[in-house]
This record gives C-alpha cells, structure tokens and sequence, in this order.
C-alpha cells in the first residue's frame, strides 16, 4: 500500500493508473490527474 497526499493506494490501483497511463500515452498530467479523481472519486 502506497501513500499519496494522505491517500492510501493498494498494488490493484496503482495497476489501474499504469494502465490507464498505458492505454493513453500521449496525455498530458492535468488531464491524466482529472481521470484518475473520476475512477477513484
């Protein structure tokens, strides 16, 4: 489990994030930042 700015994510999230990173290559981090707020809420 990792800790991000008081949030604690498990090894199954931060697979999610790769691959979400993974699957779109080409976007930029404020974008890439609202997409992982929508999947985690």
């Amino acid at each position: 489990m990792r800790v991000y700015c008081g949030r604690h994510f498990s090894a199954e999230d931060v697979a999610a994030i790769r691959e979400l990173i993974e699957s779109n290559p080409t976007l930029k981090r404020t974008p890439l930042s609202r997409r992982i707020c929508e999947m985690f809420g």
